[in-house]
C-alpha cells in the first residue's frame, strides 16, 4: 500500500474509533441529574414520560461499593456504578459485574430503568454497547428485558434474556435533542438478581464532504512529499 493509502486509512480509523459519548466513562452522581447530555431515570412503559432520579448514595452490598442514582432511599429502580470489589451474587458466588461497569436495575413494581442520552448535534451516528448479566453467579436467577430506543421508539430489544447482549446499530440518523434511551425491565419472572451492566457508545460517522475534503487533502500531503 503506498503512502497515500496508509494515511487515509489510518486517519478514517482515527474519525470513526473517536466516540462522541460513552456511558461508562461520563457516568457521574456529582454532576448532577442531567449530568451534561446523560440524565438517569426511569419510565412506566416504553415511550411514557421519563422521571428523573433525584436520589444519589454511595452503597455497599457484600464486598461490593456502588455509587448511584436511585428512585429513593435504598429503592430501586436504579443507575450505578461498581466502584470497587464484587458483588455478591447467588448461591454464595461473585456475580459478573466488572469494577468500572454501570448497571441498571428495574424496580419492584416493574419499574424500567433507564439511561437517556440526548443527543446534542445532529448528524450520522453508530450506536454500540452491551446488557450483560451481573447480579448472579448463576445467570438464570436474573433474567432482564433489555431495549435500546430513540424517541420512544424501540431500535433494539432483548426480552427475558440471562445471558449477554450485544448491539451494533450504524449508520443511526439523529437530530440535536433527539433522546436515545437504554432500558432494563424485570423480564418475566421478578426483579431479584436484575443488576444488569450495560453500555452505550455513540460514535460520529463522517459525512461523505468530509471524508472527501480528507482525501483531498491527504493527497496533497502525498504529492508534497513525492516531489521533495
Amino acid at each position: 500500500m503506498n503512502l497515500k493509502g496508509a494515511t487515509f486509512l489510518v486517519a478514517i480509523a482515527s474519525l470513526s474509533a473517536s466516540s462522541l459519548a460513552d456511558l461508562q466513562s461520563d457516568f457521574s452522581t456529582t454532576n448532577g441529574n442531567p449530568n451534561g447530555d446523560w440524565s438517569y431515570g426511569t419510565l412506566s412503559s416504553i415511550g411514557g414520560a421519563f422521571t428523573a432520579f433525584t436520589w444519589t448514595q454511595t452503597s455497599s452490598l457484600g464486598s461490593a461499593n456502588f455509587d448511584g442514582w436511585y428512585a429513593g432511599p435504598g429503592s430501586l429502580p436504579g443507575a450505578y456504578k461498581l466502584l470497587s470489589g464484587n458483588i455478591f451474587g447467588a448461591n454464595g458466588g461473585d456475580g459478573f459485574i466488572a469494577v468500572g461497569e454501570v448497571s441498571l436495575h428495574g424496580g419492584q413494581s416493574g419499574e424500567l430503568a433507564v439511561v437517556r442520552y440526548t443527543v446534542p448535534a445532529a448528524g450520522i451516528f453508530n450506536l454500540t454497547g452491551y446488557f450483560a448479566s451481573g447480579d448472579s453467579a448463576t445467570p438464570i436467577f436474573g433474567r432482564i428485558d433489555g431495549y435500546v430506543v430513540r424517541n420512544g421508539n424501540i431500535l433494539w430489544s432483548a426480552l427475558n434474556t440471562p445471558n449477554t447482549e450485544t448491539f451494533a446499530l450504524g449508520g443511526v440518523s439523529l437530530n440535536a435533542g433527539d433522546t436515545i434511551d437504554i432500558v432494563v425491565g424485570i423480564g418475566q419472572d421478578t426483579y431479584n438478581f436484575d443488576s444488569t451492566p450495560v453500555n452505550l457508545a455513540v460514535t460520529p460517522v463522517p459525512e461523505p464532504a468530509t471524508l472527501a475534503a480528507l482525501g483531498l487533502g491527504l493527497a496533497a500531503v502525498a504529492r508534497r512529499r513525492k516531489n521533495r
